[in-house]
């Protein structure tokens, strides 16, 4: 990929993780800017194939852009919706050059609609790719234009206050929408000994669903907080949670789950790895809040494992932790 201007990456990473729309979509749009979908052009760069022909209209090498605006197979989405004309006076020589490009002088929802319209044409391809190609494109087109609409128009309906936009700050505990569940993380680092990392997920009426701890050997405490996090999104999905509100007390964790964070160190591998569980999840939100409300993960990351690497309640959960948890919420 052309290197790019940090501050400039910055912004675009910034626009795309505030589209207000599924998780599932800014995922996508991320990885087509970083150049991650799997096109033949980059197989071919980490020479897993030879060819970079299209494999499908076998006119071009398929690149990222290719697969997306300009393959015959995608074509009938663009055109249909008469963008094919603007789609392709844009930059050529990358999709993160083109959306660059797109987000200027556009509104929030035209970037919205052309990003769940490459989202379908990417659909489109990877079927036609395995030889099951889609017939109706353009009825694939308007599903994901509605899947997209919908999550809008749900996460308008649940979070009223505040945004998707913006970390929320809480003093206290407060339980999650109906459906959801609220996953909290702690972790403690004491002078001696091994890490503890808390979780505690509870429902819409503040029931303790899960509680768990586990022992890692002795880390930094930004560190321990960041694999805290990484732990509770690791047991709720773990656990089949699919509405997922992740919170803890840790503000540095929270805006670079949030931010989509990226850098060198060690760190970022674990935000890395929460990204990727989390864009699994049908909804996604990550909250901070002061330790004042993260009282019952506090307490948990202090449990005793008497040895071993975890320890998981579900049914049987102790009467001290339901008790911290009505008083969270009384």
């Amino acid at each position: 990929m052309p290197r790019t201007d940090p501050g400039s990456e910055n912004k675009l990473w910034s626009k795309i993780w505030n589209l207000n729309g599924p998780p599932k979509l800014r995922h996508f749009l991320w990885q087509a800017c970083k150049g991650s979908l799997p096109v033949m052009e980059r197989l071919r760069h980490r020479h897993i194939t030879m060819n970079a022909m299209c494999p499908i209209c076998k006119e071009e090498e398929e690149t990222i852009i290719h697969a997306i605006f300009e393959c015959s197979n995608v074509g009938e989405i663009w055109q249909h919706r008469n963008l094919q004309e603007t789609i392709n006076e844009g930059p050529a020589g990358s999709f993160m050059e083109r959306w660059k490009w797109l987000c200027e002088g556009r509104n929030a929802d035209d970037l919205r609609l052309i990003g769940a319209l490459a989202w379908g044409c990417w659909f489109c391809r990877n079927k036609a790719v395995v030889g099951q190609p889609v017939q109706q494109k353009v009825m694939t087109d308007a599903g994901f234009k509605r899947l997209v609409e919908d999550y809008v128009s749900y996460a308008h309906k649940v979070f009223k206050q505040g945004g998707h936009s913006e970390i929320r700050m809480q003093t206290s505990w407060s339980v999650p929408p109906h459906g959801w569940v609220k996953v909290n993380t702690d972790a403690y680092v004491p002078n001696n000994g091994r890490v503890g990392l808390g979780v505690v997920i509870r429902d819409e009426r503040g029931n303790v669903l899960v509680a768990g701890v586990r022992k890692i050997e002795p880390t930094e405490v930004e560190m321990a907080e960041a694999q805290a996090a990484l732990y509770g999104v690791s047991l709720a999905r773990r656990m089949g949670f699919n509405k997922v509100i992740l919170e803890a007390d840790a503000l540095r964790v929270t805006m670079a789950v949030k931010s989509l964070a990226e850098g060198c160190s060690p760190i970022f591998l674990i935000y890395d790895d929460i990204h990727k569980i989390c864009n699994s999840f049908d909804f996604f939100q990550c909250n901070h809040v002061k330790r004042s409300g993260n009282v019952v993960a506090h307490r948990i990351a202090r449990w005793d494992t008497n040895g071993s690497d975890e320890f998981v309640c579900i049914d049987a959960i102790p009467q001290s932790v339901r008790t911290l948890a009505k008083l969270d919420i009384s």
